[in-house]
């Protein structure tokens, strides 16, 4: 099956609306990814993940499918730790805990990060994708059965269970005043009827279907958008909008301008096609795990460089900055031919070394 551009622009969106909401919140760069309350780019992030994991399984057999699922967790993983101990060494280090609480000393601090429980805001869905990606070896086992029914339906009982009868095992910890950051059994409600999706995106002619329907969906956005505006700023109904807009636990609100609003965006793109202009926003979607490690990690290290509070153009520049390495970083990847992101520090040892080996010959040959 041919690489899907659209998914990988649909992505790209996710990302520049993570990075405009984290380093620009409130600025005219953000505006266009943030003018609907109930949705963000880390609930795209989270859908398409699904998306992709049903397509690219659904084409591997299942002693494949597993190591490759296997691989993938531990990769997540490490980013995850990555990010961690970034952010435990800034705390230390610079005494700036990003939302964190303080840590005793290095200790803790290497076994907060191991255990995944020391994540700065802006840094920490990973760990909700890491959980989400545990679970999914026994969906895609379900889905090799033909039973997709039973996974979506099943999803959606267990998003109702965690709004109406929320326990605390269904929260990830975080060593925050918040003290968790995400209630897995209701974001999963994006990732795991995605995956189901993702299995049939052939056989249901999905992305031709999409395509299709983009006016009605681009005319059903624009309403939900309004509505959703009408009701968050008003002030009408408080309540109503707490539990729409919530996003810890997934509010139903976020539910469905996600799953609306990530498939326009998809079926946009997928009408429009490759676009030469909007290569950065197709390069850093290809790689928007990468991109978001590479975020995270600016977002705790800039404001130790640039101190805040940051004016409009100010952070702008920085949120453009930012996205200009994940591009940066993207692209490099696909000329090292770094098709894998567990393979970077290999790939990156031989490539330095073949670097040497042929300037010695250069310079044996200039002798001679």
């Amino acid at each position: 099956m041919a690489r899907d551009v659209a998914i990988d622009y649909t992505r790209g969106v996710a990302v520049f609306s993570m990075i405009s909401g984290h380093f620009a919140a409130g600025s005219y760069l953000a505006k266009p990814t943030h003018s609907i309350p109930y949705f963000d780019g880390a609930s795209a992030f989270v859908l398409i993940s699904g998306l992709v994991l049903g397509i690219v399984h659904s084409q591997w057999s299942h002693v494949n499918s597993r190591g490759r699922l296997l691989r993938r967790i531990w990769v997540i993983y490490l980013c995850q730790f990555f990010i961690c101990l970034t952010a435990a060494i800034v705390s230390l280090c610079s005494g700036d805990h990003s939302g964190l609480r303080p840590l005793a000393g290095w200790g803790e601090a290497m076994w907060r990060s191991l255990a995944l429980q020391y994540m700065p805001a802006g840094g920490d869905i990973l760990a909700l994708y890491f959980v989400l990606m545990i679970g999914a070896a026994g969906i895609i086992e379900l889905l090799r059965r033909g039973k997709w029914l039973v996974i979506i339906v099943g999803s959606v009982l267990l998003y109702i269970f965690a709004q109406t009868i929320a326990q605390e095992w269904m929260y990830i910890p975080n060593y925050s005043e918040l003290g968790h950051i995400a209630n897995w059994a209701s974001w999963q409600v994006l990732f795991v009827p995605a995956i189901a999706v993702g299995w049939n995106w052939q056989s249901w002619n999905v992305a031709e279907n999409l395509e299709r329907m983009l006016i009605p969906l681009v005319a059903l956005s624009f309403a939900v958008a309004m509505s959703s505006n009408l009701v968050s700023r008003s002030g009408w109904f408080p309540g109503v909008n707490d539990m729409l807009a919530d996003k810890v636990d997934m509010g139903v609100g976020r539910v469905c301008s996600a799953w609306l609003l990530t498939v326009t965006v998809y079926a946009l793109f997928r009408r429009i096609g490759r676009v030469r202009v909007l290569r950065p926003i197709e390069s850093t979607g290809a790689r928007s795990l990468d991109s978001y490690v590479l975020q995270a990690v600016l977002l705790l290290i800039v404001p130790l460089l640039v101190a805040r509070p940051w004016g409009e153009v100010t952070a702008t520049a920085i949120a453009v900055s930012v996205f200009a390495c994940a591009w940066a970083w993207a692209e490099a990847r696909k000329y090292l031919g770094i098709n894998r992101l567990h393979r970077t520090p290999t790939v990156l040892i031989v490539r330095a070394k073949q670097l040497f080996v042929d300037r010695r010959e250069r310079m044996s040959r200039t002798r001679a």
